[in-house]
């Protein structure tokens, strides 16, 4: 089912888009404009141990918690849940020092101490129930996080946060990208699961419950020049396409993870491109997301099998040039929820 063939169901995953960081608030726009979609999550970031603008971060030393931004994101979750949407929150991390094995003084860093942090907030007033990501995209180099330390944290935040709260869920991995084998993503995606069998022989239980990917449509050389979203190659285009996906869930089946899948993150840009229109991407928008209405052609099963929610980036210009480009796209997304 690739190309533009007409869609006549609606989307068996869901599909939800991305907000800005808990200091701004929620854009109640956006929220109006996500549930008019039909889409059922919305997206924040929440800092852990960084300061941003007013926002200090969770933890704001080593076992000192912010009850005054811990506020700040419950009554973002409300803001969330009041427009029928489920929040989703995403804890982003200093890239300087990022994460660490040791720590003496200033910014937490340690697996425990992140463990510690989670915890605490998942036990604050409104703020049970919730789903978290555990870090954003730790395999980039804005926030890099070494594959042992990361599993040390799953492993550590896993269990506290379920304990302080048994009815959150926890999401895992949140890497920036899918790849061919022995790419980037891919490398650091099984460097992960190796660090965490030394941990635990029943990985992934008790790290997490669903593993989010990110799947962008850019060519390497260019990143201005976006990707059909069938398109899939070797060096030059290594991340997008729905072939992508299925050879990564094969990976994953592979390394014993057989956790739900969640692409947090997908979409085309366009502020200077000059290829993109808002006609382009609408169109590009149906033929990808019909395409994962059929059956991975590596696994031999329907996507939505593992596959369980796709969430745009984002939905505005604010989303750093990757939203919606006006009502075409929000016509074809709508269209796609209802199977009208």
């Amino acid at each position: 089912m690739h190309g533009g063939r007409a869609f006549i169901k609606p989307l068996p995953f869901a599909l939800a888009s991305n907000g800005a960081q808990v200091r701004y608030g929620v854009s109640t726009s956006d929220l109006a404009a996500s549930q008019g979609i039909g889409m059922k999550w919305y997206r924040n970031d929440v800092p852990w141990n960084f300061s941003q603008g007013s926002f200090t971060g969770i933890e704001v030393v080593a076992g000192a918690f912010s009850s005054v931004n811990a506020a700040t994101v419950a009554a973002v979750a409300a803001s969330v849940k009041s427009y029928g949407l489920k929040p989703l929150f995403v804890i982003t991390v200093n890239n300087n020092p990022g994460l660490s094995a040791t720590w003496t003084s200033g910014i937490p860093c340690t697996p425990a101490q992140f463990a510690s942090m989670m915890a605490w907030l998942v036990a604050q007033p409104g703020l049970q129930g919730l789903d978290w990501e555990l870090f954003n995209e730790p395999d980039g180099s804005s926030w890099y996080i070494t594959p042992t330390l990361n599993a040390q944290a799953h492993h550590l935040a896993y269990a506290a946060m379920k304990a302080a709260d048994p009815t959150c869920t926890v999401h895992g991995l949140v890497l920036q990208g899918m790849g061919p084998t022995g790419y980037g993503p891919e490398t650091y995606y099984n460097s992960f699961v190796t660090a965490a069998k030394a941990l635990s022989a029943a990985f992934p239980v008790g790290f997490y419950e669903i593993a989010d990917f990110h799947i962008y449509f850019l060519n390497s050389n260019n990143i201005t020049n976006d990707l059909a979203p069938d398109a899939y190659g070797g060096s030059n285009t290594p991340w997008p396409g729905w072939r992508t996906i299925a050879n990564w869930q094969a990976n994953r089946i592979a390394q014993g993870d057989t956790t739900p899948m969640w692409i947090t993150e997908f979409g085309w840009q366009y502020t200077g491109d000059g290829q993109m229109t808002p006609q382009l991407q609408a169109q590009f928008y149906q033929n990808y997301l019909v395409s994962l209405l059929g059956t991975d052609p590596v696994n031999n099963v329907l996507y939505s099998s593992y596959l369980k929610a796709m969430f745009q980036f984002a939905m505005s210009a604010g989303g750093a040039n990757w939203g919606i480009i006006g009502q075409p796209a929000v016509a074809v997304l709508t269209k796609l929820v209802s199977g009208h």
